[in-house]
């Protein structure tokens, strides 16, 4: 019996990852009392994966570079505030045993604007946009007894999130409260399927596809007070 263990059962999945981070940011203060900021950041992933005791180790790599440059003032009035700003990502990618390079940028634009409408009551707004593509190891896939390996094609289009929110909000000092809207539209959604369809070489149980649209939409509601404050 404990023979048939040793070979029915998968080895233990071992995975070694190195990750080296580097953030930078600048901020000063500019017209209409407000706030400029800019800023890069540098992700770099490197990861070796030894799957059910296999023969070749499953290596490999990714950078993540990004810019952003955020703008905080209040153009007409000091009861109006607008931050405005954008970011743009580049992702290098690289799976030694596919021997595919994956390389895509994105640019992620964001507006939030706040009106004070009176010294209790607060209107305020929201959009932006952002981006994603698989990484090395995924989250959901830590608790699979001997983690799958999944093909990333060149060809995969990074998912895409557009978010919008509007809200109000009254505050005292014993309360707050508020109330707000919200609704996101993913574009490209990724998720992991068979690898059949696809150009998938050997060695692989899955594939990373576009699978369409996603949308999320509600709203949400707090309430938090002091009764007994003073």
């Amino acid at each position: 019996m404990a023979e048939f263990e040793n070979w029915y059962f998968p080895e233990p999945f071992i995975a070694a990852e190195n990750l080296y981070l580097a953030d930078v940011m600048f901020s000063h203060s500019v017209f209409m009392a407000g706030d400029a900021m800019i800023g890069a950041q540098y992700r770099r992933s490197e990861i070796e994966q030894d799957i059910n005791g296999a023969i070749i180790k499953d290596t490999k790599q990714a950078d993540d570079f990004g810019v952003f440059v955020q703008l905080d003032i209040y153009p007409f009035t000091e009861k109006f505030e607008l931050v405005a700003g954008a970011r743009y990502d580049m992702h290098d990618s690289k799976d030694d045993l596919a021997g595919i390079e994956y390389n895509k940028s994105a640019f992620n634009p964001r507006i939030a604007a706040r009106y004070f409408l009176s010294r209790n009551i607060t209107l305020r707004g929201f959009y932006g946009s952002g981006f994603r593509v698989p990484y090395l190891f995924s989250e959901d896939l830590h608790l699979c007894a001997s983690s799958p390996r999944i093909y990333k094609g060149s060809d995969l289009k990074p998912e895409k999130a557009s978010s919008f929110s509007l809200g109000t909000d009254y505050m005292t000092a014993e309360i707050e409260m508020g109330i707000g809207l919200f609704y996101t539209k993913i574009s490209d959604k990724v998720e992991f399927i068979e690898p059949g369809g696809g150009d998938v070489p050997a060695g692989f149980d899955f594939r990373w596809a576009n699978v369409g649209e996603a949308t999320t939409m509600g709203s949400e509601v707090f309430f938090r007070g002091s009764p007994l404050r003073g």
